[in-house]
């Protein structure tokens, strides 16, 4: 959108010292982040990590930049779940031939407040991340009509009317779809070589800010990586079915919805209707 200048790299991670009680760089790093713009009057940057700090990071930014929206993207849980186990084993944070249920049994002896005092458990935070009641109600009271929340099936579904909708809510003006390009990005690659992948993430991410300038040639380049180093993913290792997933999270969930009613929003299509 021409009235909106994006970071430098997607995820700035500005705010996430925040989560674990550190703390924050001066403003000026964060600034440093929307350098090179042309008198835009929106800047965006996208850093998921910031939801799970819950009300430290929501009254950071509430403080740091008054006027900031934030848009919440939420993603059915066990569909997040397994993306997220799969992420960490592309990362090679996680055993390759690990199974779902020993990375559920491993995740589930760690409380929420372990993960909010100990970053390196990151790794096992894929059901715990999935518990939205537990950090939502802080972002709603801290930013009350400065958040809106989006889903993440929307976006797969009908990308133009998810984006059109929060640039409306922005207050800047629409732009016909043909404006727009839609791309997957990020896709989760499962390696045929770790350590060749380990170094091109290590490039990706000394190069991001170029290549995110020059997004022909990083499609270019990812096309050529994926068609040497990209693998089937084995689909063996999720032994659990999705009916036995969703059980992680129905009591999480029906609180959700619960406090989704409570601020005005509607239920997300993926939740069960005995919650609804």
């Amino acid at each position: 959108h021409p009235e909106i200048r994006p970071s430098d790299v997607k995820e700035t991670n500005y705010f996430i010292p925040a989560r674990f009680d550190q703390p924050i760089a001066p403003l000026a790093v964060y600034a440093s982040h929307f350098r090179g713009g042309q008198g835009e009057p929106i800047t965006m940057e996208a850093s998921p990590g910031y939801f799970y700090g819950g009300r430290r990071i929501a009254e950071a930014i509430a403080e740091q930049v008054p006027a900031a929206t934030v848009v919440l993207s939420f993603r059915e849980p066990v569909s997040r779940l397994k993306s997220f186990f799969h992420f960490h084993k592309e990362k090679a944070l996680l055993p390759p031939h690990m199974k779902l249920s020993a990375y559920l049994a491993q995740a589930q002896t760690y409380s929420l407040e372990d993960f909010r005092t100990e970053p390196t458990l990151e790794r096992w935070f894929g059901v715990a991340g999935g518990t939205y009641d537990a950090y939502f109600p802080a972002w709603r009271d801290t930013l009350g009509p400065r958040l809106l929340v989006t889903w993440f099936d929307d976006i797969e579904r009908r990308p133009y009317d998810v984006v059109d909708g929060v640039t409306r809510h922005m207050g800047l003006h629409s732009l016909s779809a043909d404006r727009y390009v839609f791309n997957v990005e990020n896709r989760t690659v499962v390696p045929r070589f770790a350590a060749l992948h380990q170094g091109a993430l290590r490039v990706n991410t000394q190069l991001e800010p170029f290549l995110r300038r020059h997004m022909r040639l990083k499609a270019l380049i990812r096309s050529g990586y994926r068609s040497v180093n990209a693998a089937s993913r084995n689909h063996g290792d999720i032994d659990i079915s999705d009916e036995d997933l969703r059980l992680l999270f129905s009591d999480s969930e029906a609180r959700f919805v619960a406090q989704l009613s409570e601020s005005g929003y509607p239920a997300p299509r993926w939740t069960a209707p005995a919650t609804r």
